[in-house]
C-alpha cells in the first residue's frame, strides 16, 4: 500500500511538472508575441508621425485649404462650443464640479485699508507739509471734467492722448513693476462723476517718479485680505500750489487714483504699509 502511494505521488508530481513546463512555455511564447505586436505597432505609429508635416500658409494655399474663423463655423459646431446654460450631475458624481465653479462667490466684500500697520512716521519720514521744493514734480496740464465737456468727448480725449488709441496702457513703474490702465477702469471712474478724471495726466508721472511706494494691507468686511500698492505723487502748479496724488495698484495690476489739492491730512493717511520705495 505504501509503495503504491509513493508511486502515485511520483506520477502526480511528474504530471504537475509537465503541466507547469507547458504553462511556462506558453507564457514565454505569449510574451514574445505581445512584444512583437507592440514593437510592430510602435514602428507604424512612429512612421505615421514622421509623415505628418506642419502646414504653413504656402502649404495651405497649395492644398487649397482654408482656416475657418470661429464666427464662420457651422451653427451646430459654434453652439456646441458654448458653455451650457444648465448642468446635470454626471453618473458617479455626488456633486456637479462645473456648476459649483459657476456658483463660486466672487464677491469678497468691501475692502478698507488695515489700520494697524506702519505709517510714514515709523520710517522716520516727514509729513508732506514740510517737504522741500525739489521733491515736487512739475504739474502737467489737467484734463477737463465730464461736466465741462461731456462723457463722450472725455473718453475720446483719453483714448487719443493717454492711451494712444489702444484699449489699455501699461506703465513701467519706478519699483520695476507694471501697472495697467484700462478703459473699463475709466468707466468706473466716470460713474462716480466726482471730477477725478481731470487728474489722469498725473497717473503716469506718479508711477514713474513717485515720492514713495507702500505695500499696504487691505481687509474686507467678509474677512478677506489682499495687498495693494500705494504710489504717492507730489506736484506743484505754476502758482506753487501743492497737489498730492495716490495711485493704488490692485492685485491684478490695474490702478485706481485720487488727488488731494493742498490736503496734507488725506495724503498722509495713505502713507501706510511697508515702505518699498522712497526718495530722500
Amino acid at each position: 500500500m505504501r509503495a503504491w502511494i509513493e508511486t502515485f505521488t511520483r506520477v502526480q508530481q511528474a504530471e504537475i511538472m509537465s503541466v507547469a513546463r507547458r504553462v511556462r512555455a506558453w507564457i514565454e511564447t505569449l510574451t514574445v508575441l505581445q512584444s512583437f505586436i507592440f514593437f510592430k505597432v510602435a514602428r507604424r505609429v512612429r512612421a505615421w508621425i514622421e509623415t505628418v508635416i506642419p502646414l504653413d500658409n504656402d502649404g495651405l494655399e497649395e492644398m487649397e485649404l482654408k482656416v475657418a474663423e470661429a464666427s464662420s463655423l457651422p451653427s451646430s459646431v459654434a453652439e456646441a462650443s458654448r458653455l451650457p446654460k444648465s448642468f446635470k450631475i454626471g453618473e458617479g458624481w455626488d456633486y456637479n464640479p462645473g456648476k459649483a465653479f459657476l456658483n463660486f462667490d466672487t464677491d469678497f466684500g468691501n475692502f478698507k485699508i488695515y489700520p494697524h500697520q506702519k505709517t510714514y512716521e515709523d520710517y522716520d519720514r516727514s509729513s508732506v507739509e514740510v517737504l522741500p521744493e525739489e521733491l515736487y514734480n512739475p504739474m502737467p496740464d489737467l484734463y477737463p471734467t465730464i461736466k465741462e465737456i461731456g462723457e463722450d468727448k472725455l473718453i475720446a480725449l483719453v483714448k487719443e492722448e493717454f492711451l494712444a488709441k489702444k484699449p489699455y496702457k501699461i506703465v513701467d513703474t519706478a519699483d520695476d513693476d507694471k501697472s495697467i490702465f484700462t478703459l473699463e477702469r475709466l468707466s468706473h471712474i466716470l460713474e462716480k462723476n466726482d471730477g477725478r478724471e481731470k487728474f489722469i495726466p498725473l497717473i503716469e508721472p506718479t508711477l514713474k517718479n513717485p515720492f514713495e511706494v507702500y505695500m499696504a494691507l487691505y481687509q474686507s468686511d467678509k474677512g478677506f485680505v489682499e495687498y495693494r500698492k500705494h504710489y504717492i505723487g507730489l506736484f506743484k502748479d505754476n502758482k506753487k500750489r501743492p497737489f498730492f496724488v495716490i495711485v493704488k495698484q490692485e492685485k491684478d495690476s490695474t490702478i485706481f487714483w485720487n488727488a488731494f489739492p493742498k490736503n496734507t491730512k488725506e495724503i498722509n493717511k495713505s502713507r501706510r504699509g511697508t515702505l518699498i520705495y522712497y526718495k530722500k
